[in-house]
């Protein structure tokens, strides 16, 4: 098979490389690994993280987390993945609880006020 590619096009215009992500303000940098989605609620971000937690951050701080499953080991590959968590999914929910999507076990319901 003979494949040619297009040329790519020119970085001009809305491809003009830029440095816009330069000047963000980064929250928790270094401190949180894997964030897949978020739910915004006024002051506080909800996100769950590559370790299996969702953790509630007020003011640019870790306010209160919680775990998907009782326990969370590191394991050495994919047949284990059964034993993980990992949250990629989350919206808002009633009540003020979040709903998460998890890729191992499912849909859940996440209430911080009340831990469960």
């Amino acid at each position: 098979v003979n494949l040619r590619l297009p040329h790519p096009p020119s970085l001009t215009g809305p491809l003009t490389p830029n440095d816009a992500f330069d000047r963000v303000e980064y929250i928790l940098k270094d401190q949180i690994k894997g964030p897949e989605s978020i739910v915004v609620d006024g002051d506080t971000i909800y996100t769950g993280v590559h370790d299996g937690r969702v953790i509630k951050i007020v003011g640019g701080k870790i306010e209160k987390e919680m775990r998907l499953m009782d326990s969370q080991r590191q394991f050495g590959g994919c047949e284990d993945e059964i034993h993980l968590c990992q949250p990629l999914g989350m919206r808002m929910g009633r009540g003020g609880t979040i709903i998460v999507a998890d890729a191992y076990h499912g849909v859940f319901q996440v209430d911080f006020e009340n831990g469960s």
